[in-house]
């Protein structure tokens, strides 16, 4: 009966704590007046100001110039903007934001022959 008593106990506390960080995730508000500026320095200044940290994808151009313009807003927008006129798209996991490509919607033609190994 113990046993299931610290179970629950140690459930909610999980539980809690999740719902906590979701709610971080929510409510940080960034202030950002960066124009033309690489994106690894945007990152850089967006971890000193949040308790995120960022995974770019290897196709991520962290030499970039981004532009971003945020008063007292919600790290949605500053994120928006950063990914604005690109192919990218932005996830918030945790304390990682993740930045990479968007995969592509559109259906490729492939044409050729199909053989087995004997040819």
């Amino acid at each position: 009966m113990k046993i299931n008593r610290l179970l629950h106990v140690g459930l909610t506390v999980l539980t809690l704590s999740f719902l906590a960080w979701n709610s971080y995730a929510q409510e940080v508000r960034l202030t950002l007046s960066l124009e033309q500026e690489p994106l690894r320095k945007v990152i850089d200044e967006i971890e000193s100001q949040t308790q995120y940290l960022f995974a770019t994808d290897e196709k991520i151009d962290v030499n970039r110039k981004v532009s971003v313009k945020v008063s007292s807003q919600p790290l949605s927008v500053a994120l928006d903007q950063i990914i604005r006129g690109t192919d990218w798209q932005w996830k918030i996991d945790g304390s990682h934001i993740y930045l990479f490509p968007k995969k592509s919607a559109s259906p490729r033609l492939l044409s050729g022959t199909v053989e087995d190994l004997d040819g």
